[in-house]
């Protein structure tokens, strides 16, 4: 009996090797999925799986999502329809806010040159680092710049969001 037990494991495993197991039915992320207080969860707004944990400090509670890029069960590449939700920053945009970022000391360089930013975050207690976000000027682009506590400046450019969720 345990021999042949231990075939049936090699031969599924065999069977399974070198497959994506999103695209087996009722594959084991599926399976993971739906298991009752699984860390991985399937999201059909960007078509992707995730790793979910929570973290509760006082008075906090924070849920972190983090997208597998591998199948752990067997390390094959993930498919993701995430990158759709996003326009790919045009080279010309690019390269306005590089040459405008070029000679900004500060954070009040920044709002001169871009003007009144649509989003700012408050100083983040763990970081020390405050965030201002500019994007309904661009129309491919997001550009975050962070304020360390120095006050020096980290710009960060990204793909503008241009879809809540995927189609399926």
């Amino acid at each position: 009996m345990k021999a042949a037990i231990t075939f049936f494991f090699a031969a599924s495993a065999l069977a399974l090797f070198g497959q994506d197991t999103n695209s087996l039915p009722n594959g084991r992320l599926d399976e993971l999925v739906a298991e009752k207080g699984s860390p991985v969860f399937y999201d059909k707004r960007v078509g992707d799986y995730q790793l979910v944990w929570t973290n509760h400090d006082v008075g906090n509670t924070i849920i972190h999502r983090v997208p597998l890029r591998f199948d752990p069960f067997t390390g094959k590449e993930l498919r993701s329809r995430r990158g759709e939700l996003f326009a790919e920053p045009s080279e010309a945009e690019q390269k306005r806010v590089d040459k405008k970022l070029r000679n900004c000391r500060g954070i009040e360089d920044v709002i001169k040159q871009f003007g009144k930013p649509d989003r700012v975050w408050p100083k983040d207690k763990d970081t020390g680092c405050s965030q201002y976000d500019f994007e309904k000027q661009f129309e491919t682009l997001k550009l975050t710049v962070r304020v360390a506590e120095d006050s020096s400046l980290v710009p960060i450019v990204t793909g503008k969001q241009i879809k809540n969720s995927i189609e399926q």
